[in-house]
């Protein structure tokens, strides 16, 4: 929880959600996953763009095509996974496996990552549910994102790294705009990661 080699404050912490019984319906696990959510945000969590993800809201899903990617690239924080949009039933089933969602609040993120297996007897309608919330500080997360032998210098390339991540960025949300499609323009990131 607390790695003392480089703070005195929490740096990561995993919560392993056991939520219905095995076999339970696929809605009634929907519904607490997103009940989880909204508890969340209710505490001031909000929704996570990570710097190289279109700014695309799941509002806008309908407009565009999703099973290549968005717009050819395979975000971290996808349109899907918005945590402001409900995905219908149908849209839930159609994921496989894994289900993401990412947040943030002050100087920590949180990634709420759900496991699906569907029931042997009635896949359409059972499953088992496995929710795994990782919080973790910002530090942390863009640590590890940088090579092991420039990890102890990281903060002497985060912002190139930054810039980087914000011009595939800014690639993309050409495409989609040229598309029809809106971007959340109003989205604030965390602190520490507004560039200069």
């Amino acid at each position: 929880v607390v790695d003392k080699l480089e703070t005195e404050n929490i740096e990561n912490l995993s919560v392993i959600l056991r939520g219905l019984p095995d076999n339970s319906s696929h809605d009634e696990n929907k519904e607490i996953i997103y009940a989880l959510i909204s508890n969340l945000k209710s505490a001031g969590w909000r929704k996570y763009y990570y710097p190289a993800d279109p700014r695309i809201s799941g509002a806008e899903l309908s407009r565009f095509e999703v099973s290549g990617g968005v717009f050819d690239e395979t975000p971290l924080s996808h349109p899907l996974f918005d945590v402001n949009y409900q995905m219908s039933l149908p849209e839930w089933l159609a994921v496989n496996n894994f289900y993401d969602w990412y947040m943030y609040n002050g100087d920590y993120i949180a990634h709420i990552k759900v496991q699906k297996i569907n029931s042997a007897a009635d896949p359409s309608r059972t499953g088992v549910y496995l929710t795994n919330v990782n919080f973790m500080s910002l530090e942390r997360f863009w640590r590890v994102d940088f090579d092991e032998a420039i990890r102890p210098k990281w903060k002497d390339f985060f912002s190139d790294r930054l810039h980087q991540l914000m011009s595939r960025r800014s690639k993309v949300e050409e495409r989609a705009k040229a598309a029809g499609i809106s971007i959340e323009e109003t989205y604030q990131p965390p602190r520490m990661e507004h560039v200069n």
